[in-house]
């Protein structure tokens, strides 16, 4: 009976080390992809891959017989989400007639506004391994925000938490009856951005 016992035993190792193993590979791509918008807040969450965005420049105030005084800097947010180490470039293009810092609000009839603008970043939404660069260009000749990334930990890929470019727009100062002034009405204008991947 020990025997059989053994031969049966032996026999069914024999089997088990003679089976064959087929492996299925999965792969899979992830393109390079990054998300684009314009934000009311530098703390909130993206919500569109390209999202458009309205700021109301407070009035100059004025009156009859008052003296016409320039409205505050009105600042803008742009967040970036983005999945690839070597990062994103922004191009930055103002409307009207621009130049490195500078560009139009217009009104029909009327003479341009011309506005500055001033970029930086947000500190806190860029980690430590992100390297940022470029110099404001309205014109949309060169790129005026870029990154790149040294690990996936310091990748914008949260919605919560984004990279954000802080955009400062100000207008011509008027403190006195020096300055002259502006024609009445609603002047309008823009700052599109536009994102590629290096």
């Amino acid at each position: 009976m020990k025997k059989i016992l053994v031969g049966l035993v032996g026999l069914l190792v024999g089997i088990a080390a003679s089976g064959q193993a087929a492996v299925a590979n999965l792969t899979v791509d992830v393109p390079k992809t990054a998300y684009i918008e314009w934000l009311t807040a530098s703390s909130d969450t993206m919500a569109s891959v390209d999202g458009d965005n309205t700021y109301t420049i407070d009035a100059y105030l004025g009156g009859a017989v008052t003296q016409l005084t320039s409205p505050a800097d009105k600042i803008c947010y742009l967040g970036v989400m983005c999945n690839a180490l070597t990062g994103y470039e922004v191009t930055l293009t103002g409307s009207g007639t621009t130049t490195g810092s500078t560009a139009q609000l217009t009104q029909a009839g009327a003479t341009p506004i011309t506005f500055t603008a001033a970029l930086a970043q947000v500190g806190a939404s860029f980690s430590g391994g992100t390297s940022t660069g470029g110099t404001l260009d309205l014109t949309g000749g060169s790129v005026s925000a870029s990154t790149t990334h040294t690990a996936e930990a310091d990748l914008p890929m949260a919605a919560a938490s984004p990279n954000v470019w802080q955009i400062t727009v100000s207008l011509p100062s008027i403190t006195t009856v020096a300055d002259g002034l502006i024609m009445s009405g609603t002047y309008t204008g823009s700052i599109t951005a536009t994102i590629a991947l290096p």
